[in-house]
């Protein structure tokens, strides 16, 4: 599994739990050096690339769904608004002078 490949190309500092399910073996590498090992080794930049465009297509599907809700809702707030009674405007007597004849 890679974790936190994306940190290799944007600056920024993400923080990651992983929580192993049996003995792992893991290596940490620092943002030059994992671009001088893709440098090295182009299996291993294309391995990254397909890594990171899964993710995104999958960020990019959650942010459709998220502004497809987003939209629903803000078309069922607007024909519940649309179906409530009209106000009915009374006049404000108190704020004019009646004259009596």
């Amino acid at each position: 599994s890679v974790v936190g490949e994306m940190a290799m190309f944007i600056e920024h500092v993400y923080g990651t739990t992983v929580i192993a399910r049996g003995p792992v073996k893991a290596l940490r590498f620092t943002r030059e050096a994992m671009h001088q090992l893709m440098l090295d080794d182009q299996a291993l930049a294309e391995f990254l690339v397909a890594k990171i465009s899964t993710r995104l297509t999958v960020v990019a599907e959650e942010l459709r769904r998220i502004d497809e809700t987003i939209a629903d809702q803000q078309r069922s707030l607007t024909a519940a608004f649309n179906a409530l009674p009209q106000p009915v405007l009374q006049p404000d007597y108190g704020q004019q002078s009646i004259a009596m004849h």
